[in-house]
């Protein structure tokens, strides 16, 4: 073996080498300065990044509500658009002396009749009924009976209160729309109810004196939405109504 000793105070260049492979990086200023920079950089686009993507959710989650919103208000118009046809179908006929003059004479035939020609009009009411100011049928157009209380008597008294038309979602049991001519629902169980969008005008003299009411009931269940919710919404979505959790209509055919 050979050693070889330093002379004359000469380095070790073998051992110099040796600790040199175990000696950790130093980073001079310049550097340091450069991994800071860069560590700031680093953190001012993460929160830039951060910052962009939350506000541009925000905006579209609201552009999506404020658009909901529209539409649902479409729906809600197209809801009551029979309601309102119904009502303005039956202002005119309400407004008449003839219709007044029977009315105050209880004349039960001649006032059948007429419900019978004004269903011609609004073809689709599935109830259409004539009361006194006590809430008692004088003629019903479906049904020969009368001299009964009209069963929904609070969309009733809301509209004699008023002396103004008055449109009300109502929950309609089966056994009252037996009562009112609906024969179809005689059979169910006498405990179920259909929801139904009720119109009240009421009928007053020429002074004011309230004289008593037309009644008409158009029922929802199984009821087809109008055509232009689908025109909005496609025919991927469905817009449904529902009584009880269970839908009773949709803007979409089964």
């Amino acid at each position: 073996m050979f050693n070889r000793e330093p002379s004359n105070g000469e380095p070790d260049n073998l051992s110099n080498c040796y600790q040199g492979t175990f000696m950790l990086p130093r980073f001079g200023i310049r550097g340091k300065l450069f991994v800071s920079i860069l560590l700031i950089l680093l953190l001012s686009y993460s929160t830039l990044v951060y910052t962009t993507v939350k506000n541009l959710y925000a905006s579209l989650e609201e552009n999506i509500q404020k658009e909901l919103e529209t539409n649902l208000k479409f729906v809600q118009s197209q809801y009551v658009a029979r309601a309102d046809l119904i009502k303005y179908s039956l202002l005119q006929p309400a407004s008449s002396d003839y219709v007044r003059n029977h009315l105050q004479a209880g004349d039960k035939a001649w006032l059948m009749n007429s419900l019978k020609q004004w269903q011609s009009i609004i073809p689709f009411v599935d109830v259409l009924t004539i009361v006194d100011r006590e809430n008692r049928v004088v003629a019903r157009a479906f049904n020969n009976s009368s001299g009964d209380r009209f069963e929904l008597a609070g969309i009733v008294e809301r509209a004699f209160r008023d002396k103004q038309p008055s449109i009300s979602t109502e929950l309609a049991p089966y056994a009252f729309l037996c009562r009112e001519g609906e024969t179809k629902y005689c059979f169910p169980p006498a405990n179920d109810e259909a929801m139904m969008m009720t119109v009240v005008v009421p009928l007053a003299s020429p002074e004011g004196e309230l004289l008593g009411a037309v009644i008409a009931g158009d029922i929802i269940n199984n009821y087809l939405l109008p055509f232009k919710v689908n025109e909005i919404f496609g025919k991927q979505v469905e817009v449904a109504i529902t009584q009880g959790g269970n839908r009773i209509a949709s803007s979409l055919a089964d």
